[in-house]
Order: C-alpha cells, then sequence, then structure tokens
C-alpha cells in the first residue's frame, strides 16, 4: 500500500501542507523590484566593485562550491547574495543584480570566436532583482551594499566547470561582475 501511495505521488505531484512556500524563505517573497532606470545626467567612472556571495540570513563570500538547498519536491535552490564595495549612495538608493548559474562547455572559448555564442552556454538558472526597490539598501559600517537571502531555483544540479555570476549596474552606467567557477 505504500509503494502504491508513493508511485501516486511521484506521478501525479505530492502537496507537503506543512511544507512552506519557497518564495516565503526569500527576502522579498520572490519579487523582483522593477524601478530601476539609468540617470542621463549621472556621470560617474570607474566599475563597480562587487563580491559575489550566497546566504539565507547574512552574506557570505563563495569559494568554489554552493550550499544547494533540496526543496520538498526535489528541486534544489541556492540563496543569492552580492556585497557592492564601492556604491554612490550620495547619487542613487538603487542597483541592479543579476545572477546567473551558467554551464560553460569545454570549448566555450573557441565557440566565442567562432560567433556561435546561443551554443557555447546554457544558463541554468538566473534571477535579476533590483536592490533597494521591495526594501531599502542594506549599508555595511564600511559604507558597501549588501543584500541576500534571495532564491534562486536551479534547473539541475550544477557540476564542476559551471560558472556562479552576479553583474551588478548602478543607475549611472557602471557596471561591475564577479564570478566563480564551481569546483
Amino acid at each position: 500500500m505504500k509503494r502504491l501511495a508513493l508511485v501516486a505521488c511521484v506521478l501525479l505531484g505530492c502537496v507537503f501542507p506543512d511544507a512552506p512556500d519557497p518564495c516565503e524563505l526569500d527576502r522579498t517573497g520572490c519579487r523582483s523590484g522593477g524601478g530601476f532606470a539609468l540617470d542621463p545626467e549621472c556621470m560617474l567612472d570607474g566599475e563597480l566593485e562587487v563580491v559575489l556571495g550566497e546566504g539565507y540570513d547574512g552574506f557570505e563570500s563563495v569559494g568554489g562550491a554552493l550550499d544547494l538547498q533540496n526543496g520538498v519536491q526535489g528541486g534544489q535552490h541556492i540563496f543569492v547574495a552580492v556585497r557592492v564595495k564601492n556604491p554612490a549612495l550620495d547619487r542613487y538608493d538603487l542597483l541592479e543584480a543579476r545572477f546567473t548559474l551558467t554551464q560553460r562547455f569545454e570549448d566555450a572559448d573557441e565557440c566565442h570566436e567562432q560567433g556561435l555564442e546561443p551554443e557555447c552556454e546554457w544558463v541554468l538558472a538566473e534571477r535579476t532583482l533590483v536592490l533597494g526597490d521591495v526594501e531599502p539598501l542594506q549599508v555595511t559600517g564600511e559604507g558597501a551594499v549588501e543584500a541576500y537571502g534571495f532564491l534562486m531555483v536551479l534547473d539541475r544540479r550544477p557540476s564542476r566547470g559551471d560558472e556562479y555570476a552576479v553583474t551588478v549596474r548602478d543607475p549611472c552606467g557602471r557596471t561591475g561582475r564577479a564570478a566563480i567557477e564551481l569546483r
């Protein structure tokens, strides 16, 4: 009888009433925000200094492995995080952050040289957020912005060689990118 119930659950899908909705765990309830726009009057030079991280209740920089979380229905997710060391908070209070987990094929560099970009990489997961829109920016004592606790659902389990990255843009058009290759 238990075996039949398990098979039915797998085929039809199961509802686990005690399991929280994953968006209840996300800092913004899975909302991405939407108030970001470039300011044509803002002219700042240089790049943003960005540190890639992860973490549910705090920022942790990432080494070569991710802290994968298992969902109740067999899926996996991570809690993405970023630190921006040199924001111009006297000029703006929003940042755009795009997190990606990408499978890079072994010959990706050669693939790009031949102009075959869509075939060179496969985006396994992505999440774009407007930091400072749903909730105010969190600023450290050193003046950096830290954001963490954002859920990113993975299409599949990451593999060695996959790239976890974040690209951050400010309203002045400055960008910064940080990435790691998973081990």
